[in-house]
């Protein structure tokens, strides 16, 4: 244990008692502390203290605490350098610790000049000024400041659980059962462990299931590649100075790129480059798109996790003639061993960046597709990382399901479900409205199968609160909260809200995090595969067929209506 005892404190109370220019001003705080851990010394010296140290007693070690310089007239690590001594605690804030690595003195510094420290002590007392009504009045405030503390943290601590039960409404009694479920059935252990029975009992399933769930680690797996990254961003902004790039891409390929350049365009800040994304057949749009991003200053990227898709083919043969056949001006992101790997190095593609294959394309937003873009739009990659990290150490398999913020919000998105309120309804501040799509891709292809899912409804224009029956869930992303008001109308109705604060740029990626983890737990709860993709596969196979009878007859069937 320790023993907490204030330090700078002590000189900002007895300072203003002494005379300008006075030679004790800014000594008692470390004298006093210096005789302090004299006394703790002879203390933990004793016959009586070796007797209980043999029982198995331990040492309670001072804790120098408000250790921060007051005073810029004082040297900024005053109150460090000056109290370093064997069995003690240093509290320190941040810009003091800077101070401490830059200039600070790494040495054993507490037992010295102790006679000039209680000669110091001696001519405070000598001017008037008690130590001990000092020292009282500092632990009386001191106590008082934590007592208030405190009671100001409780308080806030039930405001919020009032926000959290009103804004479920509901749904509160079965969300709290449901979490309770998920911590009897070891939910969040087993979702590290990779297991695959969370989600099927199917022997095909779980083999696809486990081959699918590297992107729970995908934070770890970035930063060994961030060298990377950069490198490649610095090439094309930097040496090359090409300053349009556009990602040919669909569904998950494309759409993390798509939210890191909204969100960076939000910022108002000069960009190196201008980065958009294709991810349509439409004729005009695929016209538009190539004279905004034209062939002499633009970088392609061909996103596609299977390599494969059919209408990234065909993005790519549209700017492949555009281009005159030039492969510097083209990237590859896929799987290795994919069929537009191979078109890469046959067309000699500026680079590929092969991705993790135990990652779906629908949990990639930590990898290269997100990645890529992410550096070649000047984020800082570290800061995005790190709140990738932070959410992940949140939502790790030792954290309580309670206390879980993945396994939470998967349990209301579930329990909603299951309650009937299957319309997830998603509205956001006009910075983050591309985010929504993104959770509308994740949940709607994770769960939307076997004649179950969640209907995700981004963006949907707000009607009178009374128009909506009891099949919506609202969430709210929120930045500058445009939607208040209106969010505080649909609790009072009776609606479920959930509000997500996303005051930073670099807060999106935290949260895709837990979406992430929100949507396998939801479609656990459903009892649906959030990792395989019947109808994905089953549309893609329909196009091919058509593709290949339209290239055969010229011509498609009409079909009946």
């Amino acid at each position: 244990s320790v023993a907490s005892f204030f330090v700078s404190r002590v000189d900002t109370k007895i300072d203003p008692k002494l005379p300008e220019g006075s030679p004790l001003r800014g000594k008692a705080a470390v004298a006093n502390a210096k005789l302090a851990y004299d006394q703790y010394q002879k203390i933990f010296a004793s016959h009586r203290w070796e007797k209980l140290k043999v029982k198995g007693a331990r040492v309670q070690r001072p804790l120098w605490a408000s250790t921060s310089t007051k005073n810029p007239a004082y040297p900024d690590t005053i109150y460090v350098d000056n109290l370093i001594g064997p069995e003690t605690i240093n509290t320190v804030p941040p810009v003091t610790l800077e101070a401490i690595r830059d200039h600070g003195i790494a040495e054993v510094t507490l037992t010295r000049d102790l006679d000039q420290a209680r000669d110091a002590i001696n001519q405070i007392e000598a001017a008037g000024i008690s130590m001990d009504v000092v020292t009282q009045e500092l632990e009386d405030e001191g106590v008082k400041a934590f007592a208030d503390a405190f009671t100001q943290l409780l308080k806030t601590i039930d405001e919020r659980r009032q926000n959290a039960v009103s804004s479920l409404g509901p749904l509160a009694d079965s969300v709290s059962k449901r979490i309770a479920q998920l911590e009897t059935d070891s939910v969040p252990a087993r979702l590290w462990r990779h297991d695959p029975t969370l989600w099927t009992t199917d022997p095909e399933g779980q083999a696809e299931v486990q081959k699918r769930m590297g992107w729970l680690d995908s934070p770890d797996k970035a930063r060994l590649r961030l060298k990377e990254y950069q490198a490649f961003a610095d090439e094309i902004l930097k040496k090359e100075k090409i300053g349009r790039i556009l990602v040919l891409g669909m569904g998950g390929s494309s759409l993390t790129a798509e939210v890191f350049a909204s969100l960076m365009d939000g910022e108002k800040i000069d960009m190196p480059a201008c980065l958009g994304i294709l991810d349509s057949t439409d004729p005009e749009q695929v016209a538009k798109a190539g004279e905004e991003y034209p062939a002499d200053q633009s970088l392609y990227i061909v996103a596609s996790k299977s390599g494969g898709t059919a209408e990234v083919t065909a993005a790519f043969d549209y700017f492949w003639k555009k281009t005159n056949k030039d492969g510097s001006r083209f990237v590859a992101t896929t799987d290795s061993g994919t069929s537009l790997e191979a078109l890469a190095k046959k067309c000699q593609f500026r680079k590929i960046f092969s991705a993790d294959p135990s990652v779906g394309g629908r949990y990639s937003a930590l990898t290269d597709f997100g990645l890529v873009p992410a550096a070649l739009l000047n984020m800082d990659l570290n800061r995005l990382l790190d709140r990738a990290d932070w959410m992940k150490s949140q939502c790790g398999e030792q954290v309580p399901a309670a206390r879980n913020p993945g396994l939470a919000l998967g349990a209301v998105i579930g329990e909603s479900a299951l309650a009937g309120r299957d319309k997830l309804t998603v509205l956001s501040d006009p910075p983050l409205s591309a985010f929504a799509f993104w959770i509308e891709q994740i949940i709607a292809e994770s769960s939307g199968k076997d004649g179950k899912g969640i209907l995700p409804v981004p963006l949907e224009p707000l009607g009178n609160t009374k128009e909506y029956g009891k099949d919506r869930l609202f969430v709210y992303l929120r930045q500058t909260g445009v939607f208040d008001e209106r969010m505080n109308a649909l609790r009072e109705a009776g609606h479920p809200v959930l509000e997500l604060k996303l005051p930073s740029v670099y807060d999106v990626v935290a949260e895709m995090y837990r979406w992430e983890i929100a949507t396998v737990v939801a479609c656990s709860i459903l009892g649906v595969n959030a990792f395989d993709q019947p109808n994905v596969e089953t549309s893609k196979k329909i196009t091919k067929q058509k593709i290949a009878e339209y290239q055969e007859k010229g011509k498609l069937k009409e079909g009946k209506p």
